[in-house]
């Protein structure tokens, strides 16, 4: 019995349906189920997240992710705690869902809000946050940032 090889050059952002079926001196089988093969995946992380004091406030940039050709549609932003062990969002100030804060890869938290709970960030500690991006495939690597903003 000879195999047979199938060579196919992909396009990004298309969805490929295909079925097989094989042949041997009996003649042709039976179709198999169709198996849809996507060529997007996930967003990469984000290379450059920065913090800028801005007033009484932090603001928060990233560029945007490769999104693997699927748009991002949200992100989520997350501020390590004063413990350095568990990541908590802040869906007031920093809410990754707002299409404004999607087109624009920025939000503005107050710095009153990172010294309460759940953040409790005391004096002069490090802020440490970490964006991923989310597209139709799901949610994507993490991009940390530590640029040496303190609360």
């Amino acid at each position: 019995m000879a195999l047979s090889t199938v060579v196919l050059f992909l396009q990004p952002e298309i969805n490929y349906k295909f079925r097989v079926r094989a042949r041997n001196i009996y003649g042709w089988g039976i179709w198999s189920q169709e198996t849809t093969l996507f060529t997007s995946d996930v967003p990469l992380g984000t290379t450059s997240i920065t913090m800028t004091v801005v007033h009484m406030s932090i603001k928060i940039s990233w560029t945007k992710p490769f999104e693997n050709y699927n748009p991002i549609d949200k992100y989520r932003i997350y501020i390590r705690d004063t413990t350095g062990l568990e990541w908590n969002l802040d869906e007031l100030n920093c809410n990754g869902t707002v299409p404004q804060i999607v087109t624009e890869r920025n939000c503005v938290i107050p710095m009153n809000t990172l010294r309460a709970a759940p953040h409790s960030l005391g004096l002069d500690q490090e802020i440490v946050v970490k964006v991923q991006g989310h597209n139709e495939r799901g949610w994507g690597l993490f991009g940390t940032s530590t640029n040496g903003i303190h609360a």
